[in-house]
Order: C-alpha cells, then structure tokens, then sequence
C-alpha cells in the first residue's frame, strides 16, 4: 500500500509482523519519522534477533520478503517447521 500498489490482503506480511512482535516484543519496523518508516518497509529493512532459532529467522525472513509473491502461503506458513515445533518439548522460539 505504501509503494502504491494494489493491496492483496492474502498475500499481506501481517503473519510475519505479528510473529516478530510475538517472540520479540517489538515490531519489524519502527521510526519516530514516517518517511524513514515507509523506507524501511518498502526495503524490508529489519533487524533480525540472535536469540531466534535458526528456524524461526527463516519464518520471519520469508514472511517479511517485500515481494508479496514470494512469501509464504498460508499453507507453507502452516507447515514451516518452526509452526510445527512442540513447544512443549521445551524447544525455544
């Protein structure tokens, strides 16, 4: 929306935002000036955490691409293996 283009909202990043906000505790894309932020959107400019999971940084890396057609489907999403992770087995994010 920001590069104005048509929005396709299956194709949205939202997964991939909410998930880093999730684990991380902040959002991808921050700065107090508006056209810095939109830069830093429309270069999927984010810094990626070291305390993530390899598996995770690479949801978060194919959810946040800037080209909506080659993110992740929803189905890919699902089956990604970090989404498939037991967290219950005491595997970190």
């Amino acid at each position: 929306m920001i590069a104005g283009k048509k929005y396709e909202g299956v194709k949205v990043d939202i997964c991939g935002v909410i998930l880093l906000a999730l684990v991380c505790s902040y959002l991808p894309f921050e700065d107090p000036n508006n056209s810095e932020l939109h830069k830093k959107i429309l270069a999927g400019d984010y810094q990626r955490p070291n305390f993530l999971s390899a598996n995770c940084i690479d949801l978060l890396d194919h959810q946040l691409m800037t080209d909506p057609d080659t993110r992740y489907t929803n189905d890919q999403f699902r089956g990604h293996p970090w989404y498939q992770l037991d967290l219950a087995s005491g595997l970190r994010a």
